[in-house]
């Protein structure tokens, strides 16, 4: 594929569905490093059908140039078929540190199944013009995940395990806090049906419960100091109130996003 870098009109954008909603504090805190320095990192994007643009993977960037009152935004506008670009956008999503266990293991199963549909279909347009009608077997979704986003063969076969899962599932390892314990997930994979999957996740989640209190109990204290003595460490006395202003009315999870969003 080749790709090139335009500057895109940002109402012409068209976006999809998405893996994460926009997180606010995080726009926020993207906006104001975009207004000072710049738009160092392009969105992506490409051509659908009747010509419109669809993002392929960027959304904060592109709604804190909304934020702005941007009108135009840089972007690689990205070559390829409709499949080309959902690979692209799990490539993208698969480097966000935020991911839990179950939705990285969701995304690298979809890369796969994708993979294995773009490559038999290519062998099998290449191996219709032989005169032998032999043909040549495909490389596994594996072996290409394995190579393309540099995870391990066994790795790539746990996260199949667990995107397997059934939605019934999925939703009560969300609901119980398990969808971050790949163990536990593995586990419920190894029942056939829904209900037993259910059934599992709620026993381990029951027999976790206890011992995850306290030691959650035993951490907080310790590390909420630290992390407290560092702030004031590195602050001014007159940046405390404003920290402490920021810490009430926004969520460690958007700010940890609004980090690594800046951060790149």
């Amino acid at each position: 594929m080749t790709n090139r870098i335009a500057l895109i009109e940002i109402a012409t954008i068209q976006i999809g569905p998405r893996l994460r909603s926009v997180g606010p504090a995080a726009v926020t805190a993207l906006a104001e490093s975009m207004n000072r320095l710049g738009q160092l990192q392009p969105i992506s994007v490409y051509y659908g059908p009747n010509s419109s643009i669809r993002l392929v993977a960027g959304l904060h960037r592109l709604e804190a140039a909304k934020h702005l009152r941007w009108k135009e935004i840089a972007a690689v506008v990205v070559s390829g078929s409709e499949l080309d670009h959902r690979l692209h956008e799990i490539a993208e999503n698969l480097h966000r540190a935020e991911l839990t266990k179950l939705e990285r293991d969701e995304q690298v199963a979809e890369w796969i199944k994708i993979n294995e549909r773009i490559h038999s279909s290519q062998i099998a347009k290449n191996e219709s013009k032989r005169d032998d009608g032999r043909g040549h077997r495909p490389e596994s979704g594996i072996a290409a995940a394995a190579r393309d986003l540099g995870v391990d063969k066994d790795d790539a076969h746990r996260a199949v395990r667990v995107a397997s899962l059934s939605e019934e599932a999925k939703e009560a390892a969300r609901d119980s806090g398990l969808d971050n314990n790949r163990s536990a997930l593995l586990e419920a994979a190894r029942e056939t049906e829904p209900e037993k999957q259910v059934a599992k996740i709620s026993a381990i989640a029951k027999g976790s419960r206890v011992s995850g209190k306290k030691f959650a109990r035993a951490m907080r204290g310790t590390e909420t100091r630290k992390f407290a003595a560092w702030i004031v460490a590195r602050s001014k006395s007159g940046d405390i109130a404003k920290i402490a202003t920021w810490l009430k009315y926004t969520k460690p999870d958007e700010v940890l996003a609004a980090i690594r969003e800046i951060h790149g």
